[in-house]
């Protein structure tokens, strides 16, 4: 029997829906998962960290703790993020501010991490939204679509600017559409009733599972692969 440590894994968002599924399945593979939330809560037998991705003190200390049992964290997912009905009309500031504040400095401040000396990780896979890559069909979401499409383009850079320096640390993107269970679906409309509609009436949502066994699937590949980029959306979720 092995007395090597475990390999250790962090997820930001990891309290609810997507994040929540992904620290369960990468958990139940062997690894050591941390997971780092605001609510400073994780699923049962893993280890959670309070933390906010919009305080870049916040995600330094979440890679510290992390990597706690080994010099590195292997891995890195960030589920992190927020979406609210926010037209492009007067009186939304505030969710418009909320979205990008987590979907797009939130990215930065873990990018800021990643990137620092005194961290080291193999791979980070970043949940982003087919919303980022074409006109979202949801009312209301054109801030959110705009904050993912700019954590595409910022992954992209980061890439770019990796390679060159000789760094070959794998960047996976992965882009869900519609995602029933999460606490996007359950806030969407909270502080706009007046405007609510149902989002997931007309076709089978996927569910947070089964976006958990793609990063399962892209965190096991070879080492000389790199996923740079999976789209997966429900079956009958129009294009």
């Amino acid at each position: 029997m092995s007395d090597s440590p475990k390999k250790v894994g962090l997820v930001f968002g990891g309290s609810s829906g997507i994040g929540r599924a992904i620290a369960q399945r990468m958990a139940s593979e062997g690894f050591a998962v941390v997971v780092a939330s605001r609510r400073g809560a994780a699923p049962r037998g893993i280890a959670p960290i309070r933390c906010d991705v919009r305080c870049a003190d916040d995600v330094a200390a979440a890679f510290e703790a992390a990597s706690m049992e080994r010099a590195c964290v292997d891995w890195v997912v960030n589920a992190a993020g927020v979406g609210f009905y926010a037209p492009f009309r007067h009186g939304f500031e505030q969710q418009w501010q909320a979205i990008l504040d987590t979907n797009v400095q939130g990215l930065l401040n873990i990018v800021a991490a990643l990137t620092s000396p005194s961290n080291k990780t193999g791979h980070y896979v970043h949940i982003g939204s087919l919303a980022g890559s074409r006109p979202s069909r949801t009312p209301g979401n054109e801030v959110y679509g705009a904050a993912k499409a700019a954590g595409a383009n910022i992954l992209a850079r980061l890439r770019e600017r990796l390679r060159e320096a000789g760094d070959f640390t794998k960047i996976t993107l992965v882009t869900p559409g519609y995602v029933g269970d999460t606490e996007f679906v359950r806030n969407f409309f909270n502080h706009a009733t007046e405007y609510s509609q149902p989002l997931l009436d007309s076709f089978e949502p996927l569910i947070p599972d089964q976006v958990a066994e793609i990063v399962r699937y892209a965190l096991a590949a070879p080492g000389n692969v790199e996923l740079s980029e999976i789209v997966v959306r429900p079956t009958r979720q129009p294009d």
